[in-house]
């Protein structure tokens, strides 16, 4: 489905697809992609060359789901039933669970080749350009223009076979496989700092003037590869 803008559609399809809402499990499955911002912010100018022609926003609505939850180490089996003839559309889905529980447990492993790079890494610049990035964040910077800048470096590479052992691989190292080790506490300090400020900037585009508050500051909450410190806005 392609549409001019996709959020009056999502909310469309919401309001004609109803189910239980089961807590940590999404209405959709899929990305929305960097590009998405446009439609949030209209006034941005993204005018990049997309030769990867990745879509704005990819969701999908499954009517089965394998739901594999890593943290407590189970598999959870979801079938819809349409509501409007209940009770054979109840008898369905369960029938559909069944034969899902008996793939599972005696169907034959899928056969796939290993994936291999066919060509070396490339990064998208090369160092020279990639420095005059920076150079113009800084400069942008010092005028007041912004205040954080995040550069990247893709990566691409040719590849065959199959991507299910890179997902496997990123599946261990989730959330994030950097690690870094900083001595500096203002400088730990005033990243937070910023991050605080950018958070309540973004609040403060739908919420009204003085009405978000923080409730608390610098609590330290563990996640999988690093401890971050996290702050609570009221709005």
């Amino acid at each position: 489905m392609r549409v001019e803008h996709p959020g009056p559609v999502l909310r469309q399809i919401l309001r004609e697809h109803k189910s239980p809402r089961e807590p940590g499990l999404p209405p959709f499955t899929g990305y929305f992609a960097y590009d998405y911002l446009k439609y949030a912010e209209p006034s941005l100018n993204l005018d990049a060359e997309d030769r990867e022609q990745f879509q704005d926003t990819d969701l999908m609505l499954f009517e089965q789901v394998i739901c594999f939850d890593n943290y407590h180490q189970k598999i959870i089996l979801i079938a819809n039933a349409d509501a409007e003839n209940l009770d054979e559309s109840y008898l369905i889905a369960c029938g559909q669970l069944e034969q899902t529980t008996a793939l599972l447990k005696y169907g034959r492993p899928m056969e796939h080749r290993p994936g291999r790079l066919t060509t070396p890494l490339t990064p998208l610049f090369d160092l020279p350009a990639y420095k005059a990035m920076v150079e113009r964040g800084k400069a942008y910077i010092r005028e007041g223009d912004i205040f954080q800048v995040v550069l990247s470096n893709r990566l691409e590479a040719g590849f065959e076979g199959s991507l299910l052992d890179a997902y496997r691989v990123l599946r261990s190292t989730t959330p994030s496989p950097y690690r870094f080790y900083f001595t500096s506490e203002s400088m730990e300090l005033a990243e937070h700092n910023m991050l605080v400020d950018l958070g309540r900037n973004g609040l403060g585009k739908i919420s009204k003037f003085g009405a978000t508050e923080s409730t608390s500051s610098r609590p330290i909450s563990p996640f999988n590869t690093w401890n971050c410190f996290l702050v609570d806005r009221d709005t």
